[in-house]
């Protein structure tokens, strides 16, 4: 099973996301997911290679879409 489908149904199940936006593709799949309304994506590795995980093996990558990024930025 690939990583992205495993991240969807961790987050489906772990935190009750759902699931707002699937797309499925011969490289992979994106999925766009909600938590009390903070939207996030997932998406398997890139068949890009130079965005590939530079240590090797799978990645998962995820986009946090927010209101307001300064309060997530002062996080990091």
């Amino acid at each position: 099973m690939p990583n992205g489908v495993i991240a969807v149904e961790f987050y489906k199940s772990a935190f009750n996301a759902v699931e707002t936006y699937r797309l499925e593709t011969p490289d992979g799949l994106v999925v766009k997911l909600s938590v009390d309304g903070a939207e996030f994506w997932i998406s398997d590795g890139s068949a890009n290679e130079e965005l590939k995980n530079p240590l090797g093996g799978n990645s998962i990558r995820m986009i946090l879409i927010v209101a307001d990024p300064d309060p997530i930025l002062l996080m990091l």
